[in-house]
């Protein structure tokens, strides 16, 4: 009970955020892994909602980086999962005040894109298409796979005064669960 009290107390102390409803949280929605000719690519829908405070910072000049953390894994049933590959996906999310344009980089390719409205810039980050995962080659045959995946916001690319903020406060670096679909 004392101990209960305490947490409680440290939280509130803290400034903890009150609690989200699920539509205010990232969330991957639906992933699809799919077998092209001898490659494997992903294609998965994401929820992306910038709260204000985010948006905030991010009309005042600070990037936020959006990651997709990818992992095949080879599932083992009564033991531990076995992870084959993994692969992060990133993307820069900037506001150009000037041009009052929203900016999309892809930090894996570098290929960037230019929006008039945040949802736009959002909805391009959220929707993966085609990602190639894998070559067929690095897998075992008669073996089940799985593709995990999250998607968050890296909260080690803001700038250093930040960084410790993220750290400290939720809100700064939201992150979804993970979220499985078969490897076919």
């Amino acid at each position: 009970m004392a101990m209960a009290l305490g947490l409680a107390c440290t939280a509130w102390l803290l400034g903890a955020p009150p609690a989200h409803a699920e539509s205010d949280r990232f969330s991957i929605v639906r992933a699809h892994a799919y077998q092209i000719y001898s490659v494997y690519y992903l294609d998965a829908t994401a929820r992306i909602p910038l709260d204000a405070t985010l948006r905030g910072a991010l009309t005042n000049g600070v990037s936020v980086v959006i990651a997709y953390d990818i992992r095949v894994v080879h599932t083992r049933g009564w033991w531990f999962d076995d992870t084959v590959a993994t692969l992060t996906q990133r993307y820069r999310l900037r506001y150009h005040a000037l041009s009052r344009r929203y900016l999309v980089d892809n930090l894996n390719t570098g290929i960037s894109h230019s929006f008039s409205r945040l949802s736009e810039a959002l909805d391009d980050i959220a929707n993966l298409r085609r990602l190639p995962l894998l070559d067929q080659t690095l897998l075992t045959k008669g073996r089940h796979y799985q593709v995990d995946l999250k998607v968050r916001v890296d909260a080690g690319d803001y700038p250093l005064p930040l960084r410790v903020r993220a750290f400290l406060e939720g809100a700064w670096r939201p992150s979804s669960d993970w979220y499985r679909c078969p490897l076919n």
